[in-house]
């Protein structure tokens, strides 16, 4: 067996290990009232996306991650009457007993904030009736059920949550199975109001096309003379509705020589491919490819608006610069959005274009990916006009 051969034998292995590990059993915790369609029939097998609903979640949390911080917050946590003490440590994994179910957002946020991952074991109800596809296309219409799995505890208990899976029914016609979990994220846009910490000067932005983005860096070194410059490159598609867990498998199968990472909301590729037409050939449409910037900015008095013309000019770059003070906004740690309060797991600063002062309120127009009610992505953040 040749070196290509044993690899693409690794990697069906891989990939047949992680299908068996994410199928798993659950108990039947009650008939539901509906009726199954009329093809559901015992060991019917299918694929079915749904609105299942958190009914409660259990008084363990599990934390995953490393350094003091996360021992501090524990720690703070029991002195504050939310965690009730330590039930293991093993490695980066850390086992605790709440004092009340309640508590499981306030600690969950906590942690999270210290970039740990956190999970909780959630009693999840599916809906009545639960509507899937069999590998040959047909429909069937099985019984919800419910079952209890550990998620990270961004829903409350009694809010809608989104899933997939592929589900097995019994000879009742309930699920009795379900495997390969996906919680899907959310998109949502709002207005939030911003506090500019910091102007960073004026500076002039050149978008680079995705099709041009690898330069001729002695090029560039040759027609800068004179200014300071800073290349964002990016080298990947962005996903416009993130990719199931399913996807992701299909599209590592393909070994396409380019990719060279694959995850939910973008597929990262070589920096010198080009060919946005392949991409969309190979994998499909519903993505875009974000444009790289060359940032430039003069010494102070220097500003030279003439000489970044010249200078995208000898890269063979035709869009308008645009010109802009940079300033570093903070957003809130909270905000609401359609009567529902969101929060966000990781950094709410945004460097942001416009004219500033530090110090001022700006209204800004947010779009944004969230895991029930925390934000895990913020996809577009831009000062609203008017």
């Amino acid at each position: 067996m040749n070196k290509k051969d044993l690899i693409k034998l690794v990697v069906v292995a891989i990939v047949l290990i992680f299908i068996i590990e994410t199928f798993f059993m659950f108990g039947m915790g009650g008939t539901g009232s509906g009726t199954t369609g009329v093809n559901a029939q015992k060991g019917m097998t299918g694929n079915a996306k749904m609105n299942a609903s958190v009914v409660s979640y259990s008084e363990e949390l599990t934390v995953f991650g490393e350094g003091k911080e996360i021992a501090q917050t524990a720690s703070e946590l029991e002195r504050e009457g939310i965690i009730a003490y330590r039930v293991s440590e093993t490695g980066d994994q850390r086992v605790y007993r709440l004092t009340s179910s309640r508590n499981v957002y306030i600690a969950a946020e906590r942690f999270f904030a210290k970039n740990a991952t956190v999970l909780a074991s959630a009693l999840i109800q599916l809906p009545a009736q639960v509507d899937a596809i069999d590998a040959s296309g047909k429909h069937f219409t099985a019984i919800g059920t419910s079952f209890t799995y550990k998620i990270a505890p961004d829903f409350d208990a009694g809010a809608v949550m989104p899933l997939s899976g592929q589900i097995t029914t019994n000879e009742n016609g309930e699920v009795s199975t379900i495997g390969n979990i996906q919680i899907d994220t959310q998109f949502g846009r709002a207005d939030v109001v911003g506090t500019v910490e910091r102007v960073m000067g004026a500076a002039y932005v050149i978008a680079v096309p995705f099709e041009k983005r690898v330069l001729n860096k002695t090029l560039i070194d040759e027609n800068a003379e004179g200014m300071n410059y800073s290349f964002s490159e990016r080298s990947y598609a962005i996903s416009l509705i993130p990719l199931s867990s399913a996807q992701t498998i299909a599209i590592t199968a393909k070994n396409l020589p380019y990719v060279t990472n694959i995850a939910a909301s973008r597929i990262s590729v070589k920096n010198d491919f080009v060919d946005s037409a392949r991409f969309a050939s190979d994998i499909g449409a519903g993505f875009v490819f974000p444009n790289s910037t060359i940032e430039i900015r003069f010494d102070e008095g220097k500003d030279n608006e003439s000489k970044v013309m010249d200078f995208e000019s000898a890269l063979g770059i035709s869009s308008l610069p645009s010109r802009a003070q940079k300033a570093i906004v903070s957003m809130p740690a909270r905000f609401t959005y359609g009567g529902r309060e969101y929060w966000f797991s990781g950094n709410s600063t945004q460097v942001l274009s416009g004219q500033f002062e530090e110090g001022q309120n700006v209204t800004l127009d947010v779009s944004f990916v969230s895991m029930g009610r925390r934000i895990v992505a913020v996809n577009k953040a831009e000062v609203k006009a008017g």
